[in-house]
């Protein structure tokens, strides 16, 4: 996640677990932005 912070872009993932939005929090406390953008089959995107 760090490095899509830094690079921009979009990646998939298979689910948004404890890990993903933990690690979410730490690259926004640094100031970068990070969305989530959930799908109905349970995977999501992540978009920075």
């Amino acid at each position: 996640m760090t490095h899509l912070a830094l690079a921009g872009g979009a990646v998939r993932i298979p689910a948004v677990t404890d890990h993903v939005r933990t690690n979410r929090e730490v690259v926004e406390a640094f100031g970068y932005d990070l969305d989530v953008d959930r799908r109905d089959d349970g995977s999501a995107l992540l978009i920075a």
